[in-house]
């Protein structure tokens, strides 16, 4: 939860302003919440999105209840697979849910769904497909600049090249405005560089 409630500005910035409360409910079976304890992996078919978007509902209305707040909109947030649930919450429970801000979230991206996106073998398609819609997104039929996703991709050799030396790993830290005085000692420590920038893309 800590990741998104971080990377998340527009609730941050609005919430003030609309005198909202700002609630992030914990997934069932992660974090604290294992309703059946140590022996959760037995009873994995109440994992599902169904039940969490029950748990969602039921939620909002104790918390509503409990406030004397029943007139009070809400709205859910989400991204990647928040997302998903945020727009589906807002489908499934129009009477609990006022409106709901997807970011990220890939409703119709699943088994048996055809679509034009790389197909491959498994399943789910070649393992790429999720990254082929990540990379439209940075494209003109994506809403961003027409050289956006080209531009993305050579930045990586040479986010690379730089990593190999001493010099450049130094050059990086500058240009990335990185803590500490050597935040970029190994090539390793380029490539998480490299990874945090791409999770920037996924999410």
């Amino acid at each position: 939860v800590e990741m998104y409630v971080n990377s998340t500005g527009l609730m941050w910035e609005n919430a003030k302003e609309f005198g909202a409360a700002l609630v992030w409910v914990e997934h069932r079976y992660y974090g604290e919440s294992k309703p059946f304890g140590e022996n959760m992996m037995k009873h994995l078919h109440y994992l599902t999105m169904e039940q969490a978007l029950a748990d969602y509902a039921a939620f909002i209305y104790d918390f509503k209840s409990e406030l004397d707040s029943r007139e009070s909109r809400v709205i859910a947030f989400g991204g990647s697979y928040g997302g998903m649930l945020a727009a589906w919450l807002r489908v499934k429970y129009p009477n609990v849910v006022d409106g709901a801000i997807a970011g990220s979230a890939p409703v119709l991206a699943f088994h048996g769904q055809e679509g034009r996106f790389r197909k491959g073998r498994g399943p789910f398609g070649s393992g790429e497909a999720y990254w082929d819609v990540v990379t439209r997104d940075a494209t003109g039929a994506g809403g961003s600049a027409p050289n956006c996703a080209a531009n993305v991709r050579r930045s990586w050799q040479h986010v690379f090249d730089l990593g190999k030396t001493a010099a450049g790993r130094r050059k990086l830290a500058a240009t990335f405005r990185l803590c500490g005085e050597e935040p970029l000692q190994t090539s390793e420590d380029v490539t998480s560089l490299a990874l945090m920038h791409l999770n920037a893309w996924d999410t």
